[in-house]
């Protein structure tokens, strides 16, 4: 007898997030363990790859994406996907970096 997995739910879903520039960003959500999903992230529709200032953290029900030193750069919709064999759910928030935009004059001599 085959047991069915629930459909994939979060437990916990993405909030928007306002940070400063070189702060360190936290982004979590919940998926009972009990859905067997498979969490996928992404960063304006493009999947979210770890690097020198991305991990991607996956520990039971937690998945989280830890964005360390956030830049201008960092600003974007994140959404998170979880899937399983009896679907899909996503959530996803807005970044917004406060920045020391700076302003670049050129003058001619």
């Amino acid at each position: 007898m085959l047991l069915s997995v629930p459909k994939p739910v979060f437990s916990l879903e993405l909030q928007d997030k306002q940070v400063k520039e070189s702060d360190n960003l936290t982004l979590d959500v919940r998926v009972p363990t009990e859905c067997k999903a498979e969490v996928t992230w992404f960063k304006d529709d493009h999947v979210l790859k770890e690097d020198h200032h991305i991990t991607i953290i996956s520990a039971g029900e937690m998945h989280a994406v830890n964005i360390f030193n956030v830049t201008v750069k960092d600003e974007a919709v994140y959404r998170c996907v979880a899937t399983n064999s009896e679907g899909s759910v996503s959530t996803d928030c807005e970044v917004l970096v406060e920045g020391t935009r700076k302003l670049f004059v050129t003058s001619s001599f």
